[in-house]
């Protein structure tokens, strides 16, 4: 019995002993299978926040970019896009409160200064600055880093860095209806005598003008409607003020009134503008000035080159037969305060890229940049975004022989950008905060006010101010900004 029970006994040693082993193999294949494997390639992802422009046409960027750098060529660089700069101007300068941020992003060049002492400067053995200075449009002179500082005590050295690096900017123009207007003027000046000597009366019953000999009538233009009804009445704004030679939001308290004498006085003396009627269309509607200009009930708009899109969009939910086309959409210079060449001006609006200061993947932003400065980054950039101006002048002159759409032949890139306007950028700091108010308060010109117009401008003053010292300068904090 002994003999028996024994040998079931080392049986089941044996059995158990087998399966002990199984059960340690299978948990080491688990375990194995779970761990990264030291020879493969992981994927690391290098983020870029962008606004405005659709990331699918940075495809190409980012594609070619690794095949030049392929130390990065497992890497996933993520472009992110954001639709309105309200929604970016937010998140972007919130995620740098919570110490991070993405590796490189963009800036518009109206509030680059809230964020300058976010970036990492690039430096010149990356990118030479005579180098940038003599390829990008002199107008981007201003995002070279150049200064003294303090190396040690008592000793000063120049330092030179490239902080931005941009590859568009746009610059604004006049959109108007050859059928209506063969000649539009080159000064704001001659633009008032073409409205009182034109004989382009409306007839009430049609949608059609007609001509008349009544003294004083002219058609209806952009520049009289209310903020609410005309595309980028902020930029407009702009315009106006860097050609009365105000170039920062901080002059506008003194400067305001010329800034916009002609706005509100050609609203007034535009009797015969139909503008009441408009009003009550646009309305009911729910369209602005690109619909009227679609239309044919306004024969001139202005806006940067880009608006095109938004035409074209106009014209198609027009329809019927009095609507713009390729023959009579035609383009022109914007006016000017005077014939002097000289003091031609014009606004200059572009999104630059930066590098963050807090980025873990320094050396890769670096070199994102440095091929975001070629010529091969800029092409490819510009066959995805035909709207903009090339940041690089020999591309920028290629660029200005052409159309600005196949379909649209009389819409040219010159018009934009005629040599003798010098370019201007218009200093807003908070550019949301200052667009909202700017069209909100200026919505209706029916109850205009000089004086509360003024009042309002110094609150707004006033109030990106108390901003920026809580944004940039960390100071102020007992006062509540509003």
């Amino acid at each position: 019995m002994s003999f028996w029970l024994n040998q079931f006994l080392t049986r089941k040693n044996i059995f158990f002993v087998i399966i002990g082993i199984l059960l340690v193999w299978v948990i080491y294949l688990a375990y194995s299978i779970n761990q990264p494997n030291p020879n493969a390639k992981s994927s690391k992802e290098f983020n870029v926040w962008v606004v405005g422009d659709d990331t699918a046409g940075f495809d190409d960027i980012a594609k070619w970019f690794k095949a030049k750098y392929k130390e990065y060529a497992n890497y996933n660089i993520k472009f992110t896009k954001f639709s309105s700069y309200e929604d970016y101007e937010q998140t972007l300068t919130s995620v740098f409160w919570d110490w991070w941020s993405p590796d490189v992003f963009v800036v518009n060049n109206n509030w680059w200064q809230l964020l300058e002492n976010k970036i990492s400067l690039i430096s010149t053995k990356k990118i030479s600055t005579n180098d940038f200075s003599k390829r990008f449009n002199k107008v981007f002179d201003s995002l070279i880093y150049d200064k003294e500082e303090e190396i040690k005590k008592w000793k000063k050295e120049r330092v030179v860095w490239i902080k931005w690096i941009p590859l568009w900017y746009e610059t604004m123009g006049v959109f108007y209806n050859w059928d209506q207007i063969r000649t539009v003027p080159d000064t704001w000046q001659d633009l008032n005598k073409e409205l009182w000597n034109n004989t382009t009366t409306w007839d009430e019953d049609s949608d059609k003008s007609s001509d008349s000999t009544q003294e004083g009538s002219f058609s209806t233009i952009w520049i009289w409607l209310w903020a609410d009804f005309v595309a980028s009445f902020e930029d407009i704004f702009s315009l106006l003020a860097i050609q009365n030679w105000v170039d920062t939001y901080q002059k506008l308290d003194k400067d305001w009134e010329k800034i916009l004498s002609n706005y509100v006085n050609n609203y007034w003396i535009d009797q015969n503008n139909a503008f009441s009627r408009l009003k009550q269309e646009m309305i009911k509607d729910e369209t602005n000035n690109l619909d009227l200009f679609a239309k044919w009930k306004v024969w001139m708009i202005i806006g940067y080159p880009s608006l095109l899109k938004q035409i074209e969009l106009a014209i198609k939910r027009s329809g019927g037969n009095n609507v713009l086309n390729s023959k009579n959409l035609r383009t022109w210079p914007i006016p000017q305060n005077s014939k002097d060449k000289d003091q031609a001006k014009n606004l200059v609006n572009y999104n630059y890229f930066a590098s963050s200061k807090i980025t873990k993947n320094r050396d890769m932003a670096e070199n994102f940049l440095q091929y975001l400065s070629t010529q091969e980054a800029e092409k490819k950039y510009l066959n995805n975004f035909p709207y903009y101006l090339s940041a690089q002048k020999e591309l920028e002159e290629y660029r200005l022989k052409q159309n600005i759409s196949n379909e649209y032949t009389k819409v040219s890139y010159e018009s934009f950008n005629t040599p003798e306007n010098s370019l201007h950028n218009f200093e807003k700091w908070l550019k949301m905060q200052f667009d909202k108010f700017i069209t909100k308060k200026f919505v209706n010109i029916d109850t205009f006010e000089n004086d509360k117009f003024s009042t309002l401008i110094k609150w707004l003053i006033a109030n990106i101010d108390c901003n920026i010292n809580h944004l940039i300068k960390n100071t102020d904090f007992e006062t509540e900004c509003n």
